[in-house]
């Protein structure tokens, strides 16, 4: 998949190391340790869920744009 990330994006392709990914998955999986803890996770978790989704919807445009160069290149045509 990370290849396919780096053609995709090039030099810009997100770098996902181990630490970070263990790192996002502990703060995930701690209890919540009071209401104002609680709240303020909810809005940094709705900010991530955003930028999750428009991170995804940019993908999904690129791999389309992608697929239909190669499949003009190959006379395809997708209408």
């Amino acid at each position: 998949m990370d290849d396919d990330v780096a053609v995709i994006f090039g030099d810009t392709a997100p770098r996902w190391d181990d630490a970070a990914v263990a790192s996002v998955h502990r703060m995930l999986t701690d209890a919540v340790v009071g209401e104002s803890d609680g709240l303020a996770q909810i809005r940094v978790l709705e900010e991530l869920k955003g930028a999750i989704c428009a991170r995804q919807a940019k993908v999904t445009v690129a791999v389309h744009e992608r697929q239909r160069a190669a499949d003009a290149a190959r006379g395809l045509d997708r209408g």
